[in-house]
């Protein structure tokens, strides 16, 4: 870009940045937020007894690893040292949020042209669930900064080929993993990816090395806690069924019983999640034998339905503009997004496809366990840069079309 043009898409990039800032800080300040419930009641009575106490147990006063503490942990550590308010979280989430539209315009420009770029962030600052997220005491705000943080600078330790590069998204994907597994295996993808496509399997052997690395320094202290608490590994989690079994009945019918029927037997943990476990695999044959082809209908149609044409906002929201826009916007973001990610595989734009191998992933994960509209939230970002890519496709064609006219 020449000098002028750089300074008015800087002023852009600023403004739109700054629209991000005043719409979620008005969210914060106007809407009524209701006591807390579920997980985020259950996030802050935990972090609160770790600060207190130093008992890491969600749902107990007893050390358990039901949940990866990530989140809890940052709560905590808001509570102890600064004595935060939910109110205080929820501006720091505000500051995350907007952090994470810069993260993924930089994203952005390494695949579209500058002007597609700024209209990416532009959407990701209006979009209604972004806004509304950041009222919520959940994972997601974090989540989503973590993980942009770590996509983005992991392509770019590919392209400069630069392994301090690599370890730095390490840190950050290690971080991302302590609070929310997901995009664990997608490493493995990614790096599969581009082994293929750029031929360098020595090269990006030792990449994966130098990128892994953090995951062990930061994981570490996790295993050897969970061994000491309960004398064996546990990687992450004991509650690793759990959403296993809450996927695997049919638009979640009578999924609460099976769920609930482990807890009345007052079992331990690794127990319960084992018996978890059992259900969900009793639920899918049952599903199966009984009828298979509703049930399939249901796997592969029904939750990717829940999974990414459902808004992830609660209609309670006093916010006008959240309730009017979301849905409307919502479904031709991800309609959009998923054409250009199918475009990409005939016209891969400076290895785009990875954003779009990122979304299989992350579909076929969700589909395997649970397909909620809050859990598609982090990808919301890679799926509007996808859609600009589409519309920057057919922009140019039009745009040579009428140059040579």
């Amino acid at each position: 870009m020449k000098d002028k043009s750089k300074i008015i898409h800087l002023a852009v990039l600023f403004i739109i940045l700054a629209l991000a800032l005043g719409l979620r800080i008005n969210y914060i300040k106007t809407d009524t937020f209701t006591p807390l419930q579920y997980d985020a009641k259950y996030y802050d009575i935990m972090a609160r007894q770790i600060a207190d106490t130093g008992v890491v147990g969600y749902k107990s006063d007893k050390p358990n690893a039901y949940v990866t503490p990530g989140y809890p942990f940052f709560l905590a550590f808001m509570y102890k040292f600064f004595n935060a308010s939910l109110d205080d979280i929820r501006f720091i989430q505000v500051l995350m949020s907007v952090l994470t539209i810069f993260v993924f315009y930089k994203l952005a420009m390494e695949y579209l042209r500058p002007g597609f770029a700024l209209f990416a962030a532009f959407l990701m600052a209006i979009y209604p669930s972004s806004i509304y997220a950041t009222g919520r005491i959940l994972t997601e705000v974090i989540f989503t900064l973590l993980f942009a943080l770590y996509f983005y600078i992991f392509i770019l330790g590919l392209k400069k080929e630069s392994k301090p590069l690599m370890f730095v998204s390490g840190v950050f994907f290690a971080l991302s993993v302590f609070i929310r597994t997901t995009p664990l295996m997608f490493v493995v993808v990614a790096f599969g990816y581009f082994m293929i496509v750029n031929k360098k399997v020595k090269e990006y052997v030792k990449y994966g090395v130098v990128f892994i690395i953090p995951l062990f320094l930061v994981m570490m202290p996790w295993w050897i806690r969970n061994y000491m608490v309960y004398n064996q590994l546990v990687v992450f989690t004991t509650s690793s069924a759990n959403p296993l079994l809450r996927g695997a009945e049919p638009y979640f019918i009578d999924a609460v019983d099976p769920i609930i029927r482990p807890y009345a037997r007052h079992v331990d943990d690794l127990t319960r999640n084992a018996l978890w476990k059992q259900e969900a695999i009793k639920e899918i044959k049952y599903g199966l034998s009984s009828n298979p082809v509703g049930y399939l209908k249901w796997f592969i149609f029904g939750k990717i339905n829940y999974f990414w044409f459902n808004e992830w906002m609660t209609v309670k929201s006093s916010s006008i503009l959240l309730i009017s826009l979301g849905k409307i916007m919502h479904w031709v973001v991800v309609l959009v997004g998923w054409l250009g990610a199918a475009l990409s595989a005939f016209k891969n734009k400076k290895d785009i496809h990875i954003l779009a191998l990122f979304l299989i992933y992350f579909t076929f994960i969700h589909v395997v366990y649970l397909t909620i509209s809050r859990y598609s939230y982090p990808a919301i970002p890679i799926v509007i840069i996808l859609a600009m890519y589409f519309i920057e496709y057919f922009y140019s064609l039009i745009e040579r079309k009428i140059q040579h006219a």
